[in-house]
Formats: structure tokens, C-alpha cells, sequence
């Protein structure tokens, strides 16, 4: 921060005392004066000056007496052994004076002014003189004061410029330091200043949720929806419509299924904002329609830091309740296999079946198939288990290292650890068919257990080199690890197969994330402050989901003798690999040149962007078949693969797959015959591809201010891009005969304007229009199918597929009344051409769930947004807030062909109709009290999940109520104590045949209420 000349020795800036309340709030966002001591009114002049003055200690926060300008409003009531004092002051041009400060002679007491110059401070009964003090004036002294105990004495006071004052506070001052995204007031006053419509959460705010991940904390924004826990949907379109950006970068995707990056990734530990942008500037990645999610990471900080903080958490489905285990690995707690469910060495290179030739000519023996099925054989059923605590720890550290002049190192490097369980042992599950005329007929009703040990770690570390304040080079590394271990098991009756059915299912799934960014920030002050921005990036996306087994069984009576039978299926007796691995380089510089030295000038931004992406991807399938002819439950009560019992058993899946059905039996002549079950490969040709996704870009735009108070930001973007795609038999690579090679490309010109009127201060108009592009995901070109519960829908890619082209029209006012407050209202249309949508195509007994281009598709909606403290009601309510948000969408999408889809028009996938999103935050940040909690409440409307086909109607998923509170409470400075609870009403989880909540059940689940309570240790 620079003063102007004759104040340097003092240490003071007189300048500031003149600034409005909005300015010294800016100074606070941007980290000039610590956040915390302004949430707290009471910026210390250690704070703002550097003043050292020993009795200025103990500050009593400012709280004004409540009543605004006409001070009409009731005070809050005086403690029956104290008296105050209270009232305005005013600086030497009439307005109210900020930040004065006003002490108590001869005591440690002192209070400063608020925004309104008020003030408002209990003393106990005596005579008092009082000191007010505001730079570039003279002090104030006020002799004689008497406080009588029970009563509110009024002063009302103005102060006098210092002689020369009125010239000096025309001289201009800088605050050279960014804005810090991680408190409210710097969230809000990034958004105050964005040229796009957005919404954000900081680190603050985060901190005040019980939110563990990024996914979770992010669909506290207004038009965000969750779907799996992991995947962002804004303003209810699907997550192609989305893109993740990390500092900046795009980050690869560990999940075959979705391009998009799965926000469970990131603890909130290492976040320092989350911003949902939604419009597009030319300088942005121009696929997305909904939103932009950019992530940001912690930044270094400019003392030393240190924090530590462990929780425990209780759920009360799962924690010391019965819940359902596996043998695993002994390193599931870290969320990575450990080997033990690695595909064996024999079955990499060959296909592993009867009557299929090896690549010698010869066949495979019996006993040659009885030793590799020996070999794959693991524990397939599940145990029960006491449900642990969920626990979670996390380390914080960094600094910042003066190496002398104007050189600094700063490095920060965050670790966190967390482990839940979630266990549902109340789902129901439901197929059916339609029956001619209307209604449905029940094919199967299925009673499901489920349990779901989920670990989530991640480390992050930050490095900045300052070269001098215009020069920064910062380095960033993060690994991240997320992990979910599932034991299933479902049971009920089967109309086809006319008897109860029992699947058991054991999955793991762990995907990893390895990210590096180096990049830097150089600004030019001989090109009238010119800025140039560079970034490269190299990332590392893993999914492995090693040894997914299932076992299905058949109820049967043989002869008078209940039990279970093991199935001849293909999801029975199924071992199922895969891995998926994806390596993302990217680089990107902009280049900011204003065009005049004025800060509202006209400015020219350019630039431009590669992201090259390498993803592999490999699956094998196995299965324990019987053999022909196949064995009859008559025949074969006492063999391995038939469990006697009425009741299912837990172990039957070992009992069934095991030395005795794999061993070939011998007679008493020596020859071999047939086992019970023997090992067969049943990959496609289609189960493993590579694939390449190339794009480069590059923009121009112009930000200007054509008028007073408008503010124009307009230019085109151009995208090249290519999605390349090639299939092939894992067992047969180089095999011309099983290859499959999908191109798709597309070159695009992207439009973008924004338009920024600012109507008077703190409030804004906004309109927005873009042309943006959505690209199919590499699942949904790939001709690899997948199978999810047993007689559920397998999925499919489709090569063919095309890119959407939307059009985007948004218009926004926002009112910022405060720097933490704010109201806004936004409208939102867009036009889609050729959308992705999921189709359901006739294809053996059931159909296959694919991908099609529809012609069109149209989205309008809107946005209400409301954060508001409770002060103008009553002083004592000024740290209560309530923050709200609603969400209205409407979307139609039409098919020309719609295969075997119900419905010609529907809305889009998983688009929802209405979000709304509720919190109550109370935060009083007075060393005496030190508490701040927050309840939040969120609802979702009826969305489809799942469409419809040969006749079914589309599945719904129907609003779920959540209720969420958080709490911390400071025992000392340094020491806090939290607690949470999540899921309180828990509301259950809905899913059925058609929109209404009375139609037919299709899915319904309970995950519990979860507490936890924990520590945090800080400096």
C-alpha cells in the first residue's frame, strides 16, 4: 500500500480514514485489513496503521446503537450492572465516520464505528473520558462523561479536519494485494466485479456446511443438482453440459462413464473457492452450456499458518449397527488394491474358454480350466460386520518467506483424510412390463442390502516464487484418492424365472487423480500495467475397478428339499475387470493489454489454449458356467453349487464356487468327466479402446465501457477439436478383424457478449448471449456395453453420435446491499441442436440403454437468490442471516426416432424442475462468544432418471427433503470445537414409474441421520 508523501514516518495512511464504508469492505475482501477482525467490527489500528500502542487491547465490538440515521429503532437492553454509551460520529465533511475509534481514558477499552459511524459500548457506572480518534482529524476528547448503571446515555458527535487534511485525502493510494476468494466479502465482491453471471461459495463458507467434498458443498448454488453423489448438473442439464477447471486448467475424468470430472475428488480441506460460471466470455473453455465448475485451490498465505482437526461421525444405519463386509485388501483403508484382486498372470494374453483356440491351435483341457478357474477364485460371499465410526483428519501448514528485497517463497501443503460408511438395508427394487391398455405388471420385486465403505484422501502443495510484487511463479501439486467399497446382496421373486432369486455383488472402485500446474503472472507497467497469464499442466486420471464379482442363486424345491440353486446366468458366478487411465497435458496464455492508463479504460484480451488427452481403456469378463448338459435341481442336491435351506446363507456363494464344482471328477475307470462349473470368458470384441481428444483455441476480446456505468465484453472463440476412437479385443490387440475406429470432429466459432449496466452503486444488470458446444463423451461413443443390477438395462455406446451446438440468452439483476448481502434475479433460455439424450432400443429380451442425436431441444428458466442479515429488525440479530435460493426450469426434448422410448417428448434427462435451497447462519465472532452455526435445507423436484421404454413410463426420482446443521464453537483463539448433523429428516429416497410420487415404487432407500462431532487446532 502506498501513502502519500508526508505520512510515511507516522505509519499512517491518513487517506484511509476518508474512504467509504464499500471501499474499506473491498480492502477487507482483497485481504488489506484481515477479514476476520471486520466480521467482528473491530479492525485493530495494528491492523490498518501498524500502530503498536500498548492499551489498545481489549476492543469491544462496534455494534451501533441499532437505529439507523433516524436512530428510531428500539437499542438492545442494557445488563442491569452496566450502563451505555452510544450514538454517531461524524468525520469534517458531515459523513458518518468510519472505523473512528473511540477509548475509554485510562481503561484497555475501546470501540470503533461501524459502517453508519455508530457505535455502541456497556461500561460499568462512573465518570469516563472519552478519546475519539480518526486519521487526517483532530482528536476529540470528551471529559465528564457519566455511565449510571440500567440506563443508555446518547453522544452524538463530529470531528474536524486536521489543517492540510482536505488537499491530502485527494491524493491516490493502491492496494497492490488480490482478493482473497476465500471469505464472503471477497466472494461477493469477485462476483460484484465478474463480466460473467456466476455464483460461488469460499473457503469461509464452506467451512460453515458439513459438507466433506467438493460435489457436496457445490449444490449449496443456486441451479445446482448432484446426481450419484459425484456428478454436477447446472440448471438441471447433464454433466456433458458441464466442464471442471482446476486453478484454471481442465482436469481428465477417472470414470468411463462420464467425461466429467467427479467433484467427490476434492476434500473441501484443500479448496479455497468454488465458482459456478454460467455464461461464457471468449476467454473461457467453451463446452458447456450449464456451468463452468472452477475449482480453486488454497493459496499461500502471507504469515505462518498451522491447523489440525480430526471428527468422528455417527450414522445411525450404519455405525455399530450390522452391515455388510467382504474379504478385501489390506490396503482398502487407503482406497487403492492392494494386488489381491489383480487379474491373474494366465489370463492377460488369451481368452480363456472351451472350444476356443489358443494361439497354438490347441484347446483348452478340463483340467487346464479347472486350475485357471482355481486361480480366480476369491471370496464371493459377504459377512457381517460391527459398522465402524466414519472418521476424518486434516493438516494444514504454510508460510511465506522473505529471501530479501522484494523476492518471497511462499508454500502451503494441505493433507486430508476421511472414511464413511453407508448402509441400506431398507431398499426396495422394482422392474416391470406394461400391460396393454395401461398400468403395469410386476416382473420383479426385489429386496436390496447395501453397505459402502467410501475413503476419500488427498494431498495438496503450493508453491509461489515472487520475483518481485509484478512477477509470481506459483507450482501446484495434487493427488487425490476416492474409493468405495460395496457389499450387495438383493433377494425377491423373479416372474420370469417364476421362483426368488438372491444376488450377491462385491465391487470396488478406486479412482485416483495425480495433477501439476506451473504458472505465472507478470504485469508490465511501461505497456500501460499490460498483464500476461501462462499455464501448463499435466494430469493423471485412474480408474480401476478390479475383480467385480457376483453370484446369482435360484429358490428351489427339489424332492421336498428347500434350497438355493446356483444359476446359470450371465451375471452369476461373473468376475469383471477393468481399468481406465487417462493423461491430459494442457497449456494456455492470455495476454491482457489495456489500452489506456485508466482503470476503466478499454482493454484487448488474447489468447489461446491446447488440451491433449490419451485415454486407455480395458475390461475383461469371466464367468463360472455350468457345463452342458446342464444339472437339475433333482439330480443334484448334494452338489457344491446347491444350498439347502429355506434361507438364504451368507456363505452359499464359497460353498457354490470352489475346488469341489471347479475339479474335474474321474470315474472309476479313469475317465474324466464333467465339473460342476468351469471358468469361460465372455469378453467382446468391443471391451477395450484407446482414445484421443484433441482441442486447440484460440480468442479475442474487448472489454470496454462505451458509456458511464456500461460495461461491454464481446469476441469470438474458435475451437478445433477431435474426438478419435478405436475399439479392440483385449485379448487380440492387433486383430484388424475385432478393431472399430470412430472419428468425430468439429470446428466452431463461438460468439460470446456480456453486458454490464451498473444502475446505481451496488446494483447491476446483466445480459449475456453465447453460442457454445457440447461434445459426446467417450462413453457414449463407445461400442463397450456394461451390465448394472441383475435383469436391470445394459448400456451402450454409440459411434455415430454428433456434437450439440447451443445458444445462450441470459439476463441477471443483482443488488449487493453490503458486501455480505445480496439479492438477485436471473432468466435464462437456451436453444439446443442435435442433443445427447439416452434411448432405449429393442435388443434381446429387454432392450439396451444408447445414445442418440435428438433435433432440437429448448431450456428456460429462472433464478432467485436472497443473503440477508436480520440487523435492520433488531441490532441483536445483526449476526443472524438467512440465505436462500430457488431455482425454476422447463425443458422439452423431441425425437424423431425414438426407438423403443415411451414418450415422443419429454423433458431432458435428470433435468429438474425446481431446486430450492434454504439457510439460517448465525455467526458471532466475539472472543467472548465465539459460536457460529447454520442450519440449510435442501430440496430437488421431480426429475427423470431413467426413460422410458416399450411402453414404461419414464422414471422419476421425487423430492427428497434434507435438513443439514452445522456448529463451531472457539474455546480459545486457537481452539474450536465442531459438530454437524446431516440428513436429519432422512427423507427417503424415491424413485418411480411416472411423475407422480403415488405411481408405482421403482426404487426406495433410507441412508440414515449422520452426527459427528470433532476438534480444530489453529495458528
Amino acid at each position: 500500500m502506498h501513502c502519500f508523501p508526508g505520512h510515511r514516518s507516522s505509519g499512517v495512511c491518513p487517506s484511509l480514514a476518508r474512504l467509504r464504508p464499500a471501499v474499506l469492505a473491498a480492502m477487507v475482501a482483497v485481504g488489506a485489513v484481515p477479514s476476520r477482525a471486520y466480521a467482528q467490527d473491530q479492525i485493530s489500528e495494528e491492523d490498518f496503521f501498524g500502530d503498536d500502542e500498548e492499551d489498545a487491547g481489549d476492543e469491544s465490538p462496534s455494534l451501533g446503537d441499532g437505529s439507523g440515521e433516524d436512530d428510531g429503532a428500539t437499542p438492545p437492553p442494557v445488563p442491569a450492572d452496566q450502563g451505555v454509551l452510544f450514538g454517531t460520529i461524524r468525520d469534517g465533511t458531515g459523513q458518518p465516520a468510519l472505523e473512528a475509534l473511540i477509548r475509554i481514558v485510562g481503561t484497555n477499552r475501546t470501540v470503533r464505528t461501524d459502517y453508519d459511524g455508530r457505535y455502541r459500548i456497556e461500561l460499568p457506572p462512573g465518570t469516563y473520558n472519552l478519546s475519539i480518534f480518526l486519521p487526517t482529524h483532530d482528536t476529540l476528547v470528551l471529559e465528564g462523561v457519566e455511565v449510571v448503571a440500567g440506563e443508555q446515555i446518547r453522544i452524538d458527535d463530529s470531528l474536524d479536519l486536521e489543517r492540510g487534511a482536505d488537499e491530502a485525502i485527494e491524493t491516490l493510494f493502491e492496494v497492490e494485494v488480490e482478493a482473497d476468494e476465500s471469505s464472503l466479502e471477497g466472494q461477493i465482491l469477485t462476483r460484484k466485479r465478474a463480466a460473467v453471471v456466476g455464483d460461488s461459495l469460499g473457503r469461509q463458507e464452506i467451512r460453515r456446511t458439513p459438507d466433506r467434498n467438493a460435489a457436496a458443498a457445490v449444490r449449496r448454488v443456486p441451479g445446482v443438482l448432484i446426481v450419484n453423489g459425484k456428478f454436477v448438473y447446472v440448471r438441471g442439464i447433464g454433466e456433458r453440459y458441464t466442464n471442471a477447471l482446476l486453478d484454471g486448467s481442465p482436469l481428465p475424468s477417472p470414470e468411463p462413464e462420464q467425461q466429467t470430472v467427479p467433484l467427490d475428488l476434492f476434500p473441501t480441506t484443500v479448496l479455497d473457492s468454488l465458482t459456478v460460471v454460467k455464461t461464457f466470455t471468449p476467454d473461457q473453455i467453451g463446452s458447456f452450456a450449464g456451468g463452468s465448475i472452477r475449482i480453486g485451490t488454497r493459496r499461500l498465505p502471507r504469515d505462518f499458518t498451522f491447523s489440525l482437526s480430526a471428527s468422528l461421525g455417527f450414522n445411525s444405519q450404519a455405525t455399530f449397527q450390522d452391515t455388510l463386509s467382504y474379504e478385501g485388501g489390506d490396503l482398502d483403508w487407503l482406497g487403492i488394491d492392494d494386488g489381491s484382486r489383480r487379474l491373474p498372470r494366465g489370463f492377460t494374453n488369451q481368452r480363456i474358454a472351451a472350444r476356443i483356440r489358443r494361439p497354438d491351435g490347441s484347446f483348452f483341457t478340463n483340467e487346464e480350466l479347472a486350475d485357471l478357474g482355481r486361480q480366480i477364485d476369491r471370496p464371493m460371499s459377504t459377512r457381517t460386520r460391527l459398522g465402524a465410526p466414519n472418521h476424518r483428519f486434516s493438516a494444514t501448514v504454510g508460510d511465506t518467506i522473505e529471501l530479501g528485497g522484494e523476492q518471497k517463497l511462499g508454500y502451503s501443503l494441505t493433507a486430508s483424510y476421511n472414511r464413511s460408511l453407508r448402509h441400506r438395508n431398507n431398499l426396495r427394487f422394482v422392474t416391470a412390463d406394461p400391460v396393454a391398455g395401461g398400468g403395469l405388471l410386476l416382473r420383479n420385486d426385489f429386496r436390496v442390502t447395501e453397505t459402502r465403505d467410501a475413503v476419500r484422501w488427498a494431498t495438496l502443495g503450493g508453491l509461489t516464487y515472487q520475483i518481485d510484487p509484478r512477477h509470481r511463479i506459483h507450482l501446484t501439486g495434487l493427488f487425490a484418492v476416492s474409493a468405495d467399497d460395496t457389499a450387495f446382496e438383493l433377494e425377491g421373486s423373479d416372474r420370469e424365472l417364476g421362483d426368488d432369486i438372491h444376488e450377491t455383488r462385491l465391487t470396488f472402485e478406486s479412482r485416483r487423480l495425480a495433477y501439476g500446474q506451473l504458472r505465472g503472472d507478470h504485469e508490465f507497467p511501461a505497456l500501460a500495467d499490460a498483464r500476461l497469464d501462462w499455464n501448463l499442466s499435466l494430469a493423471h486420471a485412474l480408474r480401476d475397478q478390479p475383480d467385480t464379482r457376483a453370484t446369482v442363486f435360484q429358490s428351489v424345491d427339489a424332492g421336498g428339499i428347500a434350497g438355493w440353486q446356483f444359476a446359470d446366468d450371465a451375471q452369476s458366478g461373473l468376475h469383471f475387470f477393468s481399468t481406465l487411465d487417462e493423461v491430459t497435458i494442457g497449456a494456455g496464455a492470455d495476454w491482457l493489454q489495456p489500452l489506456t492508463r485508466d482503470d476503466d479504460g478499454p482493454k484487448i484480451k488474447l489468447g489461446g489454449r491446447a488440451d491433449l488427452r490419451r485415454r486407455e481403456f480395458d475390461a475383461r469378463r469371466y464367468r463360472y458356467a455350468v457345463p452342458p448338459p446342464p444339472f437339475t435341481p433333482e439330480t443334484d442336491t448334494n452338489s457344491p453349487t446347491f444350498c439347502r435351506g429355506a434361507t438364504f446363507r451368507q456363505s452359499c456363494p464359497d460353498r457354490a464356487i470352489s475346488d469341489a464344482a471347479l475339479d474335474v471328477p474321474v470315474d472309476e475307470t479313469g475317465t474324466p468327466g464333467s465339473p460342476f462349473l468351469r471358468i469361460d470368458e465372455g469378453t467382446l470384441p468391443t471391451d477395450a479402446y484407446t482414445a484421443d481428444v484433441d482441442i486447440y483455441a484460440v480468442y479475442a476480446m474487448a472489454d470496454f465501457t462505451p458509456m458511464e456505468r456500461l460495461r461491454v465484453i464481446a469476441g469470438p472463440r474458435i475451437e478445433l477439436a477431435r474426438q478419435d476412437i478405436r475399439t479392440f479385443a483385449p485379448f487380440a490387440p492387433d486383430d484388424p478383424e475385432n478393431q472399430l475406429t470412430t472419428e468425430v470432429t468439429g470446428d466452431d466459432i463461438l460468439p460470446g457478449i456480456s453486458i454490464v449496466y451498473e444502475v446505481i452503486d451496488d446494483m447491476n444488470v446483466r445480459v449475456a448471449g453465447s453460442r457454445t458446444v457440447a461434445r459426446p463423451q467417450l462413453r457414449e461413443i463407445a461400442p463397450f456395453q456394461f451390465i448394472n443390477y441383475f435383469n436391470d438395462f445394459p448400456e451402450e455406446g454409440n459411434p455415430n453420435l454428433r456434437f450439440t451446438r447451443i445458444w445462450n440468452g441470459d439476463l441477471r439483476w443483482e443488488w449487493f446491499p453490503t458486501l455480505r448481502e445480496v439479492i438477485a434475479a436471473s432468466f435464462f433460455a437456451k436453444r439446443f441442436e442435435d442433443p445427447i439424450e439416452p434411448v432405449i432400443l429393442p435388443a434381446g429380451a429387454q432392450g439396451v440403454i444408447t445414445y442418440q442425436n435428438s433435433p432440437s431441444a429448448n431450456l428456460i428458466g429462472g433464478e432467485l437468490e436472497a443473503r440477508k442479515n436480520f440487523g435492520f429488525v433488531a441490532p441483536a440479530l445483526d449476526d443472524l442471516s438467512l440465505i436462500a435460493n430457488f431455482t425454476l426450469a422447463l425443458s422439452e426434448v423431441t425425437f424423431d426416432e425414438r426407438g423403443n422410448n415411451t414418450n415422443a417428448e419429454r423433458p431432458l434427462a435428470n433435468q429438474a424442475p425446481w431446486i430450492i435451497n434454504v439457510s439460517l447462519d448465525y455467526a458471532n465472532l466475539d472472543p467472548d462468544l465465539g459460536l457460529r452455526a447454520r442450519i440449510l435445507y435442501n430440496i430437488v423436484g421431480p426429475r427423470i432418471v431413467q426413460v422410458g421404454a416399450g411402453g414404461l413410463p419414464d422414471i422419476y426420482e421425487q423430492p427428497r427433503h434434507q435438513l443439514d446443521i452445522t456448529a463451531a464453537k472457539m474455546i480459545t483463539e486457537n481452539f474450536e470445537v465442531t459438530a454437524s448433523g446431516r440428513n436429519l429428516i432422512n427423507h427417503r429416497l424415491l424413485q418411480t414409474f411416472g411423475p407422480r410420487v403415488s405411481s408405482q415404487v421403482r426404487y426406495r432407500a433410507t441412508d440414515g441421520i449422520t452426527v459427528s462431532t470433532g476438534l480444530r487446532l489453529s495458528y
